[in-house]
């Protein structure tokens, strides 16, 4: 009578909630005796089908986990003979088919024998927070796959101890030690560094105010080596740890160091060969007469002739004049390219040096000319004959001119990213399917006991072939926005060809084919920013494709590319319904855009300004081919 009491108050305490209370007959099957009325939303079963045994509970346990939970209930209640345990959580079919996770927590009811009575319970669904954990640590597993079979060397570190947690195949092979050793060892093992230095530069990358560092570490013979270390905070299992990227630059540094001691050589030997050139400024007096150069004669760096100009360039008055080393005002790049640049120069020959600050002015912007000259009767003498044209005003108006260029390129590259990186998931989509569902097919055979090394391995070599691929989409990514920094001759179709390796698929995926046509040739400027102001060009007929698209369902988009090798010029046309013929006089002027939804009208403005660069003219204009209207845009270097 006591214990039907307490049901009583459950069922009232649990009309409502996710806590669902079951009181389970210990027979075959589990057949239910008691459950509280609010099962209905956990199971789809009214509490009423349950205690007329119209369902029993094994019947609703998923048939993959029955097996697990009948052997987890008889280990502990008949075996073990605990009072209260919990399952691992586990599936239950509804009654309308659903699959759902839940967690279960059971106690036993034993006779004064220790047999088993009943058991009672509650049950909590848990669908949501389990799939999650399972998507946690499917992730995981993929990222721990890259992080072994990288090539560079990396390493885990916890940021509070030290410790080595793990490090890939690539460290083990640079340091020389086993993967089971490096779990032993701390990072003060392998840095030559005090311990509180390191201490410092961990807490730096940690708290992410410095992620890049150059040590030197000592491998497992004793031998040491400069790197240079890309660390950064991550998570793991809610935890934080130090992961390392390590670079080995020994051979970087050394020659760093032989080259400075080179450097040094030359400036010595510079130095005694200017002592031997001697003064010929005479040849250049009349220069002095005249205000619009600054102009004087030095002696071993002082001033030891000049004109007002002078003086009133560089701001200073005539009696300090012999206490003054000209070179001390001039801001120059490096000592070294002026000393090399004055070596080089032909007598009695005027040198364009470089543009100049002033130091106590960074504002003055000066043209340095320079001449050494030889006076038989001061051989000992170091003459040299300066004039310098004052260029800040020009200097200002590019500065501002630069900066509102910047800003523009810095607005198109943003969307450029934005661009490539819709184009770069749809380039890692499929390659992550492959590898989700290689991962599954190993699962299927270790459960089914046949797993072995051939297929194993087999999985596996496809399964690297896959991080292959979008090993090199990253490498294609990171190398359409790299810097260029200098000009250089290249192939415009090998550019084109890389551009379209991030764009292809997702071009692809929008039912857009692209077409290259005609003779590759080589033009000298910016290999990225070509590929830029092309990707302008693309998004373009993309996104009047895409608008046709709107219009007809299975419209398919055609871009094609001609190269003219004789006329060194690029065509680029689509069928995407061409451009409004008003618009089309002022296309690549500034905020006029080509987009039916209204666009920023800077990509082929931006574009116009990359052409031009590259010592091009670009040309738009609308065609007709196979009734379908669209778009031409001609880009012609001048030879």
């Amino acid at each position: 009578m006591q214990f039907e009491k307490k049901l009583e108050l459950l069922e009232e305490i649990f009309q409502e909630g996710p806590v669902v209370i079951f009181l389970w007959k210990n027979e075959p099957n589990w057949p239910v005796e008691f459950v509280t009325n609010n099962v209905v939303e956990l199971t789809g079963y009214t509490a009423q089908e349950w205690k007329e045994q119209k369902v029993v509970y094994s019947n609703i346990i998923h048939p993959e986990d029955l097996e697990r939970v009948k052997q987890e209930v008889r280990i502990y209640s008949h075996e073990l003979k605990l009072k209260r345990w919990k399952h691992k959580p586990y599936r239950i079919i509804k009654k309308t088919g659903e699959t759902i996770w839940v967690r279960d927590y059971t106690v036993g009811i034993y006779d004064e024998n220790k047999n088993v009575l009943r058991y009672v319970g509650y049950l909590l669904d848990i669908t949501e927070q389990h799939l999650h954990h399972l998507e946690i640590e499917e992730q995981l597993k993929k990222y721990f796959s890259f992080f072994e079979h990288h090539s560079a060397s990396m390493l885990i570190i916890d940021p509070e101890t030290g410790k080595i947690i793990d490090a890939n195949e690539a460290a083990c092979k640079f340091y020389g030690y086993s993967k089971n050793r490096f779990k032993q060892l701390h990072i003060f093992d392998l840095n030559t560094l005090s311990s509180d230095e390191i201490k410092i530069r961990m807490e730096q990358a940690k708290t992410f105010k410095k992620n890049y560092f150059q040590f030197p570490h000592r491998l497992a013979d004793g031998s040491i080596r400069e790197v240079e270390v890309y660390s950064s905070a991550i998570e793991i299992n809610d935890k934080k740890f130090l992961f390392s990227i390590i670079h080995d630059i020994t051979e970087k540094v050394n020659l760093e160091k032989e080259l400075h001691k080179i450097n040094r050589q030359l400036e010595e030997l510079l130095q005694k060969e200017i002592k031997e050139r001697v003064n010929i400024y005479k040849k250049y007096n009349l220069l002095f007469q005249q205000k619009i150069f600054g102009i004087g004669i030095l002696q071993e760096g002082r001033i030891v002739q000049c004109n007002d100009e002078l003086l009133k360039l560089l701001g200073i008055s005539l009696a300090d004049v012999s206490q003054i080393n000209f070179f001390d005002f001039i801001q120059f790049s490096t000592n070294e390219d002026l000393l090399k640049t004055i070596e080089s120069m032909d007598f009695n020959k005027f040198s364009f040096i470089q543009e100049v600050q002033l130091k106590h002015n960074p504002e003055k912007y000066f043209l340095l000319f320079i001449a050494p000259f030889i006076e038989k009767e001061y051989k000992n003498k170091i003459e040299l004959f300066v004039i310098l044209y004052d260029i800040s005003e020009k200097k200002q108006i590019e500065k501002e001119n630069r900066e509102k260029e910047q800003m523009l390129l810095h607005q198109s590259k943003l969307a450029s990213i934005g661009e490539s990186l819709s184009a770069l998931a749809h380039q890692w989509r499929q390659p992550l399917n492959s590898l989700s569902l290689m991962i599954q097919f190993i699962q299927q055979l270790s459960e089914l006991n046949q797993l072995n090394k051939e297929n194993l391995k087999e999985v596996l070599d496809e399964a690297l072939q896959q991080i292959n691929f979008l090993s090199h989409t990253i490498d294609d990514f990171r190398n359409f926005f790299r810097v260029d920094q200098e000009k250089k001759d290249f192939s415009v179709k090998e550019e084109i060809v890389s551009l379209l390796k991030i764009l292809q698929i997702q071009l692809e995926n929008h039912n857009i084919k692209i077409k290259i046509s005609g003779d590759d040739f080589y033009v000298y400027g910016f290999p990225n920013l070509f590929k830029h102001a092309l990707l302008n060009i693309l998004n373009n007929s993309k996104d009047a494709i895409l608008d046709r698209q709107k219009e007809e369902k299975d419209f398919a988009g055609i871009i094609s590319i001609n190269l003219d090798a004789n006329k060194h010029s690029i065509k680029i046309c689509d069928n995407g319904g061409g451009i409004k013929e008003e618009i089309l006089p002022k296309i690549f002027q500034p905020y006029v855009s080509t987009k039916k939804v209204e666009g920023t009208g800077l990509g082929l403005y931006l574009t116009y300004i990359i052409i031009n660069k590259m010592n091009a003219n670009i040309y738009c204009y609308n065609h007709t081919e196979n009734n379908q209207k669209g778009a031409c845009f001609i880009i012609k270097f001048r030879k």
